[in-house]
């Protein structure tokens, strides 16, 4: 499904090999791994929800994902803009930007948050509403939802 989501934005890339691990796999090494193939000098970004970023300091080897990779955290309605603890907050600051330019000309090491439209779409509203019979064509993309009804999932 996110294969279908993705097909016409040809800025994302879809990495299957966290799904191929038989143990548990880490972001950091994930994010790792695509450094080295990728080179070190290419931007790369990972894309997280801003309820994942106040959470960012207990990821496995936190410290390590910005060596490899820039962050962009879209908003989430409800959520806080400041960290819980003074030394998260202090860490996201060092590496916080407001210049979308920086993710294009550096390879890693920046935070940005992205004026993202804030639309109040998750899984659970969205099985709702299928279960339901609702529709969810406002909710994703069509090629995503005609997947879901081929495939009877959420029902």
């Amino acid at each position: 499904m996110l294969e279908l989501a993705i097909a016409d934005k040809p800025l994302f890339i879809l990495d299957e090999r966290e799904l191929k691990h038989d143990t548990p796999s880490y972001t950091a090494q994930t994010l790792k791994a695509w450094r080295e193939e990728q080179g070190p000098d290419v931007p790369l970004a990972f894309i997280i929800g801003q309820d994942s970023l106040l959470t960012f300091p207990t990821w496995h080897d936190y410290e390590t994902i910005l060596d490899n990779t820039h962050l962009i955290v879209c908003r989430r309605p409800g959520y806080p803009l400041e960290m819980a603890q003074e030394q998260h907050q202090q860490w996201l600051d060092q590496h916080l930007t407001n210049t979308p330019d920086d993710l294009h000309q550096l390879p890693a090491g920046k935070i940005y948050l992205a004026e993202t439209p804030w639309f109040n779409i998750s899984a659970t509203i969205i099985r709702e509403r299928l279960e339901n019979g609702e529709p969810c064509d406002d909710l994703m993309p069509h090629a995503v939802l005609d997947y879901i009804n081929q495939h009877g999932l959420y029902r």
